[in-house]
Protein backbone atom coordinates (compact mmCIF):
# COMPACT_ATOMS: atom_id res chain seq x y z
CA UNK A 1 0.00 0.00 0.00
CA UNK A 2 1.26 3.48 -0.85
CA UNK A 3 -0.27 6.59 1.13
CA UNK A 4 0.40 10.09 -0.27
CA UNK A 5 -0.61 13.72 1.33
CA UNK A 6 -3.63 14.69 -1.11
CA UNK A 7 -4.61 13.77 -4.97
CA UNK A 8 -3.46 16.01 -7.29
CA UNK A 9 -5.52 18.02 -9.76
CA UNK A 10 -4.72 15.07 -12.49
CA UNK A 11 -5.72 12.34 -9.87
CA UNK A 12 -8.95 14.47 -8.98
CA UNK A 13 -9.65 14.67 -13.18
CA UNK A 14 -8.68 11.27 -13.75
CA UNK A 15 -10.41 9.32 -10.49
CA UNK A 16 -7.62 7.68 -9.62
CA UNK A 17 -4.66 8.40 -7.07
CA UNK A 18 -0.81 9.39 -8.16
CA UNK A 19 -1.88 9.92 -12.23
CA UNK A 20 0.36 12.46 -12.99
CA UNK A 21 3.95 13.18 -12.81
CA UNK A 22 4.67 12.05 -9.30
CA UNK A 23 2.82 9.03 -9.98
CA UNK A 24 4.89 8.09 -13.15
CA UNK A 25 7.75 8.67 -11.99
CA UNK A 26 7.14 6.66 -8.45
CA UNK A 27 5.77 3.75 -11.05
CA UNK A 28 9.01 4.07 -12.85
CA UNK A 29 11.05 3.63 -9.69
CA UNK A 30 9.47 0.95 -8.34
CA UNK A 31 9.77 -0.68 -11.61
CA UNK A 32 13.05 -0.65 -11.49
CA UNK A 33 13.45 -1.30 -8.06
CA UNK A 34 11.65 -4.89 -9.01
CA UNK A 35 8.01 -4.28 -8.03
CA UNK A 36 5.97 -5.76 -10.43
CA UNK A 37 2.78 -5.39 -8.68
CA UNK A 38 0.14 -2.71 -8.62
CA UNK A 39 -0.10 -1.48 -5.12
CA UNK A 40 -3.15 0.28 -3.83
CA UNK A 41 -2.78 4.23 -3.92
CA UNK A 42 -4.18 6.11 -1.73
CA UNK A 43 -3.92 9.56 -0.18
CA UNK A 44 -4.35 10.85 3.13
CA UNK A 45 -6.81 13.33 2.09
CA UNK A 46 -9.54 12.90 -0.36
CA UNK A 47 -10.05 16.34 -1.86
CA UNK A 48 -7.08 18.10 -3.70
CA UNK A 49 -5.70 21.01 -1.42
CA UNK A 50 -5.69 24.23 -3.59
CA UNK A 51 -2.52 25.06 -4.92
CA UNK A 52 -0.91 22.03 -4.37
CA UNK A 53 -0.17 23.07 -1.04
CA UNK A 54 0.26 20.33 2.06
CA UNK A 55 -2.62 19.08 3.91
CA UNK A 56 -3.10 20.69 7.01
CA UNK A 57 -3.98 19.25 10.33
CA UNK A 58 -8.07 19.78 9.93
CA UNK A 59 -8.42 18.14 6.49
CA UNK A 60 -6.05 15.18 7.74
CA UNK A 61 -8.42 14.66 10.46
CA UNK A 62 -11.19 15.31 8.52
CA UNK A 63 -10.74 12.35 6.10
CA UNK A 64 -8.15 10.39 8.94
CA UNK A 65 -11.86 8.15 9.23
CA UNK A 66 -11.09 7.22 5.27
CA UNK A 67 -7.67 6.11 5.49
CA UNK A 68 -8.12 3.94 8.64
CA UNK A 69 -10.73 1.93 6.66
CA UNK A 70 -8.89 1.76 3.78
CA UNK A 71 -6.02 0.34 5.57
CA UNK A 72 -8.25 -1.48 7.72
CA UNK A 73 -9.82 -3.12 4.13
CA UNK A 74 -6.43 -3.99 2.83
CA UNK A 75 -4.52 -5.16 4.76
CA UNK A 76 -1.21 -4.70 4.20
CA UNK A 77 1.72 -5.95 5.35
CA UNK A 78 4.10 -3.23 4.01
CA UNK A 79 3.07 0.74 3.28
CA UNK A 80 5.28 2.89 2.49
CA UNK A 81 4.42 6.88 3.13
CA UNK A 82 5.25 9.63 0.90
CA UNK A 83 5.88 12.68 2.24
CA UNK A 84 5.39 14.62 5.62
CA UNK A 85 1.65 14.32 5.81
CA UNK A 86 1.00 10.66 5.16
CA UNK A 87 3.97 9.74 7.50
CA UNK A 88 2.34 12.10 10.39
CA UNK A 89 -0.88 10.72 9.72
CA UNK A 90 -0.31 7.09 8.74
CA UNK A 91 2.86 6.26 10.29
CA UNK A 92 2.69 8.23 13.51
CA UNK A 93 6.04 9.42 12.78
CA UNK A 94 6.79 13.83 13.88
CA UNK A 95 9.18 14.50 11.19
CA UNK A 96 9.82 13.08 7.73
CA UNK A 97 13.30 14.13 8.10
CA UNK A 98 14.21 12.15 10.37
CA UNK A 99 11.77 9.60 9.49
CA UNK A 100 13.29 8.33 5.88
CA UNK A 101 14.99 5.70 5.37
CA UNK A 102 13.71 3.70 8.82
CA UNK A 103 11.61 0.95 8.85
CA UNK A 104 8.90 1.48 11.37
CA UNK A 105 6.81 -1.57 12.88
CA UNK A 106 3.52 -0.90 14.46
CA UNK A 107 0.62 -3.08 15.04
CA UNK A 108 1.39 -6.09 12.53
CA UNK A 109 2.17 -3.43 9.28
CA UNK A 110 5.91 -2.35 8.09
CA UNK A 111 6.01 0.86 7.54
CA UNK A 112 8.63 2.81 5.88
CA UNK A 113 8.70 6.64 5.09
CA UNK A 114 10.21 8.63 2.06
CA UNK A 115 9.71 11.92 0.69
CA UNK A 116 6.97 12.36 -2.05
CA UNK A 117 9.09 12.64 -5.53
Amino acid sequence: MIVGDAPSLTDSRVGEYLQGKTGSLLRAELQKAGFSDTPYYTGVVKCTPPDGVKPEAAEMKACAYHIKREIEANKPLFILTLGASATKAVAKEAKITTSVGKVIERDGITYMPCFSP
